[in-house]
C-alpha cells in the first residue's frame, strides 16, 4: 500500500501497526514503527507474541521501546462495585477478542483491568513490568452505559491512580 502525499520531514511520522496473529506480528518492523497490542490480545497472547516483536525487531536492528496496549478499563472505589459495572456493560454489549466466550474471571485475569483505584494501579504497572507496555489507552464507555459511570472511572482514574 501507497499512501500520498508524502511526508515531507524526514523521517515521517511513525507508522503504528495493529497485528493479531504472531506471524504479522513479526512483519511488524518491516512495515512500521511499532506494534499496537489490542484489547482483544490476553496476557497469554502477549506472552508469546512480545518475543516474537522484539526478535523481529533484533533482526532488523531496531530496539524495543515498548509496547502500545490498549485495554477495557473499569475502576471504582470498591471491587465490587467495578466488577458489577463492567460485568453490566459486558453482557449488554458483548466480549471483543481472541474468544468470545470467556467467563469473567477470565476475562478479568486476561484482559480486563478492573477494581478499586489501588487495584487497577498495580494492574497497570503489572503491564509495563511484564511487558514493558509504554503507552496505554483505555476504553471506559460501551454502548448502552450511563455516561456518569464512564465519568467516574475516568475522576478516580485521574484522582487515585495515576498519581500512584
Amino acid at each position: 500500500m501507497t499512501i500520498a502525499p508524502k511526508p515531507i520531514q524526514q523521517p515521517g511520522p511513525p507508522v503504528f501497526v495493529g497485528a493479531d496473529l504472531l506471524q504479522t506480528v513479526a512483519r511488524v518492523p518491516d512495515v512500521g514503527d511499532h506494534w499496537i497490542a489490542s484489547r482483544r490480545h490476553t496476557k497469554s497472547f502477549l506472552r508469546e507474541a512480545v518475543p516474537v516483536y522484539k526478535k523481529a525487531l533484533g533482526q532488523q536492528g531496531k530496539d524495543y521501546r515498548g509496547l502500545l496496549l490498549f485495554r477495557d478499563l473499569c475502576v471504582a472505589e470498591s471491587t465490587a462495585e467495578a466488577e458489577k459495572r463492567i460485568k453490566t456493560a459486558y453482557q449488554r454489549w458483548g466480549q471483543p477478542g481472541e474468544e468470545y466466550d470467556l467467563g469473567f474471571d477470565d476475562l478479568k485475569n486476561e484482559r480486563l483491568i478492573v477494581g478499586s483505584p489501588e487495584e487497577v494501579a498495580e494492574q497497570v504497572l503489572s503491564y509495563r513490568q511484564e511487558f514493558g507496555v509504554e503507552f496505554m489507552n483505555f476504553t471506559v464507555y460501551w454502548p448502552g452505559m450511563d455516561p456518569q459511570v464512564a465519568l467516574e472511572t475516568i475522576r478516580l482514574f485521574g484522582e487515585k491512580v495515576i498519581p500512584e
